[in-house]
């Protein structure tokens, strides 16, 4: 892990500290198509399994699978297979990282899907309150903001929390702009700030 790396899930941590109590449902939201935003996340999530606190990662952008590959285990169903299947139990989407107090859902497998759709079906929120009883945190990570708000709209109002991915000198003023706004409509109060993953 880079330093600068390191220094952004440091940040990460002291805002979540100082602005939540107890359980943690935080989201992670980028205008810019951050790759980075998922090596972020997985680190945070260690860090936080490192101090026994145990963390669940939960992949809501269907376009691409990166956590398996990030921690090199198979995932052969994840979430968008869970909110499909009504019969499927939660145990066949969460995947454990042996011996790291860390798991995570996959996005699953999606042929053409609406992410609306999927992310603001009542089996979603479901998951969300039970998955809140069961783990110290939950880390969401969000598809690309590319203009389309609408599948913000869940995502926010079921976080306690919410941090702002950014490349501040790559991303035009304009879309942070926006995603500022859309956040701020649907959760005035959970911006926990915002990281630069530029050096």
């Amino acid at each position: 892990m880079s330093t600068h790396i390191k220094n952004v899930v440091r940040q990460i941590n002291q805002n979540i500290s100082e602005q939540l109590d107890s359980k943690h449902v935080i989201s992670f939201i980028t205008p810019g198509g951050l790759v980075g935003q998922q090596t972020l996340i997985a680190n945070l999530a260690l860090m936080y399994g490192t101090a026994d606190k145990k963390t669940l990662i939960i992949d809501t952008d269907f376009s691409r699978d990166i956590f398996p590959s990030v921690f090199n285990l198979s995932a052969k169903y994840g979430l968008a297979d869970y909110i499909g299947k009504p019969s499927m139990a939660l145990s066949d989407v969460i995947q454990d990282l042996p011996g790291r107090n860390v798991s995570f859902i996959s996005s699953g497998n999606t042929s053409g899907d609406d992410v609306k759709y999927l992310l603001g079906d009542p089996r979603f929120s479901e998951l969300i309150e039970h998955v809140k009883t069961q783990y110290t945190y939950v880390l969401i990570n969000t598809p690309t903001f590319v203009g389309d708000i609408g599948f913000l709209d869940s995502i926010c109002n079921l976080s306690e929390g919410i941090i702002l991915v950014l490349q501040l000198r790559k991303v035009p003023k304009k879309s942070v702009y926006k995603l500022m706004e859309t956040v701020k409509r649907n959760s005035n109060q959970k911006i926990l700030g915002y990281v630069n993953l530029e050096d």
